[in-house]
């Protein structure tokens, strides 16, 4: 999976969040087997905690949470029969500290933290290996696909 910093854009990264199995069936027949899902598709959602809709904190959680778990469900069924794999799943340092104003990005980093970790103990005895990465800020397209503040509030103004 791929993410909209990589540069695919928001729209293709969510197709190929959506796409789950079908793309882990394409990527079997042309490779043959996977041995690694780096799982990076994500959207931020900058703004504080009163500017943001409900609605938006979905849709957030779904590509970054559910995204994640609907692709490690493609492919864990794989990896444990052959007793090797590896997932890889980018969260972020705001998954573990917080930040004003990315509220609802850090609770979805979060999330990605414990599952991960939760995975890493269930399927280690299996082969398989669940691995975090916590990038901080890094230069890149991320910030231009991420959602804006639904209702943006002068208090929070920058």
């Amino acid at each position: 999976m791929t993410d909209v910093s990589c540069g695919v854009g928001k729209v293709t990264a969510l197709a190929l969040v959506a796409a789950g199995s079908g793309v882990v069936q394409e990527a079997i027949e042309r490779f043959g087997r996977i041995d690694v899902l780096v799982d990076d598709a994500g959207v931020g959602s900058p703004g504080g905690v009163e500017e943001t809709r409900v609605e938006q904190v979905r849709a957030v959680f779904d590509c970054n949470v559910f995204g994640v778990r609907r692709s490690v469900t493609a492919v864990l069924s794989r990896l444990r029969a052959r007793k090797y794999g590896c997932v890889i799943s980018i969260s972020s340092v705001l998954g573990f500290m917080s930040q004003p104003c990315m509220a609802v990005h850090a609770a979805s980093k979060c999330a990605i933290e414990g599952y991960s970790e939760s995975l890493d103990r269930e399927v280690r005895e299996h082969g398989i290996r669940s691995i975090l990465v916590e990038p901080a800020c890094t230069r890149t397209g991320f910030e231009a696909g991420s959602a804006k503040a639904d209702t943006p509030l002068h208090a929070y103004a920058r």
